[in-house]
């Protein structure tokens, strides 16, 4: 198998197929089954927590009414440290790629449980070191740390991060994600391909610096926090309870290109998009032409694709939250996910998602 996340036909084949039987079989209370695009499962619904809203004073708790409403969401993601001395972000990636999701779910992240898997060549400053950076994250979101596992393993070369993430979402917010048709806009909100370039700027900051001013690489790199779309949460939230927003995915590794078609096999919808209205900063591109990666099918956390009715006003929302957002194309009754540049007038279908850029550098 090629190194990087596995293919979608490779998952549907050994992983979906087995899980899809496997929770029919054991638990007839699951939420569904697991499918390409979903990437939280509901836990178990009516439960009283304390709102999102009211965490940071700590009000009331909501009443049995809105509890009855509530629901318990999960999602895991996993990242690798290769050059933890080096790279940004690669300690607390995993973290905003859970946080994500769940906020593409319309759903508020509690709690977090992180394994680690440490090579033998690693320190315990070193361990110290990361876990210090994931609970000053943690605090900084509100997320608390409520337990995990660390494990030194002679086979491992690198830190391996691995974060279970829980949250809350109403049930109302649940029912209606997935009702998607033609003529649905397609919105893109934040910066793609920014995690990637994050984590290749430790191994070439020095040699771009040669050529280009160091502030050029610091405004398309921007901060740790751009990661982050915790910030729409309230957005995505209210958007799907009213049916503003059809539904939503959180880009991640193989790049923006490889949302795209997870949200298409998400939707079961195609789509045209114009490629040259997604969001992508001018330094970003110098980089990655300096270095020779493609910024599509680099990792693309702090990036989300929303399939809306009303434009518009989520766009105007979004805005407010100052995130950047574009209308980048429309929902179609076709299979086919075209992309089209009006600059260029060229027209081509998205290919099937490749192995993250980062792969090719490591």
């Amino acid at each position: 198998m090629k190194e990087g996340k596995a293919g979608n036909s490779c998952i549907r084949r050994s992983v979906l197929k087995l899980l899809s039987a496997n929770a029919k079989a054991t638990r007839k209370d699951l939420n569904g089954k697991p499918f390409i695009g979903q990437d939280v499962a509901t836990i178990f619904r009516s439960i009283s927590v304390e709102p999102a809203a009211s965490r940071a004073d700590e009000a009331e708790f909501v009443d049995a009414a809105s509890a009855a409403n509530t629901e318990v969401v999960a999602v895991t993601a996993m990242s690798s440290i290769r050059a933890y001395k080096k790279s940004l972000d690669e300690d607390i990636l995993a973290v905003y790629s859970c946080v994500n999701h769940c906020v593409a779910a319309g759903a508020t992240p509690l709690s977090m449980q992180v394994s680690l898997i440490l090579p033998t060549s690693v320190e315990e400053a070193d361990l110290k070191r990361v876990m210090m950076k994931l609970n000053e994250h943690a605090k900084s979101l509100r997320i608390g740390i409520t337990g995990g596992q660390t494990t030194v393993d002679a086979d491992a070369k690198t830190i391996f991060v691995n974060v279970f993430m829980t949250a809350t979402r109403t049930s109302s917010a649940a029912k209606r994600t997935g009702k998607v048709a033609a003529g649905d806009s397609i919105l893109m909100a934040g910066v793609t391909g920014l995690a990637g370039a994050r984590r290749l700027s430790g191994r070439y900051r020095e040699e771009f610096l040669k050529k280009y001013r160091e502030s050029v690489l610091d405004r398309a790199l921007g901060r740790e926090e751009d990661l982050s779309l915790m910030k729409i949460g309230s957005v995505c939230a209210n958007g799907l309870e009213k049916g503003l927003i059809k539904t939503a995915y959180a880009a991640g590794e193989g790049g923006i290109e490889a949302a795209l078609w997870n949200l298409s096999e998400k939707t079961g919808k195609g789509f045209e998009v114009q490629f040259n209205e997604l969001i992508m900063r001018q330094g970003l591109i110098e980089f990655t032409e300096f270095i020779g990666a493609n910024p599509y099918r680099l990792n693309a956390t702090g990036a989300m694709l929303l399939v809306v009715t009303d434009a518009e006003s989520v766009m105007e929302a979004l805005k407010q939250e100052d995130v950047p957002v574009a209308l980048i194309g429309t929902v179609t009754d076709a299979s086919a996910k075209v992309l089209k540049n009006s600059y260029s007038e060229q027209i081509r279908n998205l290919d099937k998602p490749q192995v993250d850029e980062y792969y090719h550098f490591r």
